[in-house]
């Protein structure tokens, strides 16, 4: 397990913000069951912890694409504008965010802020589900004119659905954890048997099966 991948699931389960429950699977709005739940928002109530996780979505922005290949900050709404803000500020770099849908007042935007044209522009998320909102942020911002090649995310439940819909839209994603990363984690801080570790690994294969047979 590398470094920064092991640093940034032990500063979440630090933060409480993995919870793991094969027993009593968590219920997803879409109605999917999950024996794993993230919730990233949480990071903004820790001051200290936020610091070291915009260092280390700084550092993998830098080990994967490199500050001199990027234009703009785009954050999806809502969850990952916090974030993509502090990277933004950090970098001294524009940022714009994409509401879910168009406003339906002023000008109607989808996009709050300036996308200039042919903007290197890389995509800021929380945590990919199915990918779906990423995706929708770097539609978004190619039909603005910029230029869209890669998601940076802080977690992601590596779900075959998400890997697919990220290859339909040729776009890369680099979270600062894995899944496996995070199982590892557990297993070591014994938060989770090797047993459920295999139930968490199967539900990636097919949540809305998986979820039907546990229900």
């Amino acid at each position: 397990m590398k470094i920064l991948e092991q640093k940034t699931a032990e500063l979440l389960f630090k933060m409480g913000i993995i919870s793991i429950n094969t027993k009593s699977p968590f219920k997803f709005s879409s109605g999917i069951l999950s024996p794993i739940y993230i919730d990233n928002r949480l990071i903004m109530s820790f001051p200290k912890e936020r610091k070291k996780m915009v260092k280390f979505y700084i550092e993998l922005i830098k080990s994967k694409i490199g500050l001199d290949k990027i234009d703009l900050i785009s954050g999806t709404a809502t969850a990952a504008i916090p974030m993509a803000s502090w990277i933004a500020g950090n970098l001294n770099l524009p940022m714009v965010y994409v509401r879910k849908e168009n406003k339906d007042h002023g000008k109607l935007n989808k996009i709050e802020g300036l996308v200039p044209k042919k903007a290197r522009t890389i995509i800021i998320e929380d945590h990919i589900s199915t990918g779906e909102s990423s995706i929708a942020n770097a539609q978004a911002i190619r039909e603005a004119g910029g230029i869209v090649s890669f998601i940076i995310g802080a977690t992601s439940y590596e779900t075959v659905l998400a890997k697919k819909n990220f290859n339909d839209a040729k776009l890369k994603c680099f979270t600062l954890t894995t899944l496996e990363g995070i199982l590892k984690v557990a297993e070591q801080k014994k938060i989770i048997k090797k047993g459920e570790i295999k139930i968490v690994q199967e539900w990636t294969k097919n949540p809305s099966e998986w979820g039907k047979n546990s229900s």
